[in-house]
């Protein structure tokens, strides 16, 4: 994840972008809700920052992006966390962290982009299309048919066993499912390389 300094200095420098959205609210709202879509969906990007507590140079006095912070901070992250978790078609699990300056605080959600098996990322309550979003520059553009069309030939390119398990770990393996595995591929292929890897050792507890 990027630090809230570099966020910051891209936000004040490049203005909102594809992966960077800031906004003055503290509650989160729909518009939340797209943003998190589309961030989510959108093809390649890697996912998306979401940034509240910050005011937009077109609502500040300033002209410029300021930090204006966020009230209940307890509040918007159980929103936040719990929302990701139920209001999409799949559960979403963004990583929230706090920033303070000059006393002001902002709740930073990466949202990390779903496998192509899970997209499009839509709001429940809408339905698709209406709920789905993709992120085209620093805006949340409604998926038209031909999106969602995209996004449905993407998952016949990929199947469940080669997505990845956002927030696995190693925890995650039973020990007696590598060992069987281990067991079957030695007897094929003595000398296969994936054998020797010291990430099944650690998982075996050897």
């Amino acid at each position: 994840m990027l630090t809230f300094d570099e966020l910051w200095e891209l936000l004040t420098v490049q203005d909102e972008s594809q992966q960077i959205e800031a906004k003055h609210s503290s509650e989160v709202g729909k518009s939340c809700w797209e943003t998190i879509s589309a961030f989510a969906s959108e093809p390649s990007m890697g996912g998306g920052y979401l940034i509240l507590g910050i005011q937009s140079p077109s609502d500040s006095p300033t002209r410029k992006y300021d930090i204006t912070g966020v009230d209940g901070l307890d509040k918007i992250q159980l929103d936040l966390t719990s929302q990701c978790n139920t209001a999409f078609n799949i559960p979403l699990r963004p990583q929230v962290q706090l920033e303070t300056r000059d006393g002001k605080t902002v709740v930073i959600a990466y949202i990390p982009e779903a496998s192509p098996i899970s997209k499009p990322v839509y709001i429940n309550s809408r339905g698709l299309p209406k709920g789905a979003f993709r992120r085209i520059s620093s805006a949340d553009v409604k998926c038209t048919d031909q999106d969602i069309q995209l996004f449905y030939q993407e998952r016949q390119n990929q199947s469940y066993d080669t997505a990845p398990v956002t927030d696995a770990s190693l925890d995650d393996l039973a020990p007696s499912a590598i060992n069987a595995y281990r067991q079957t591929r030695a007897k094929l292929n003595p000398n296969a390389a994936e054998l020797t890897y010291r990430t099944y050792a650690k998982v075996m507890g050897n």
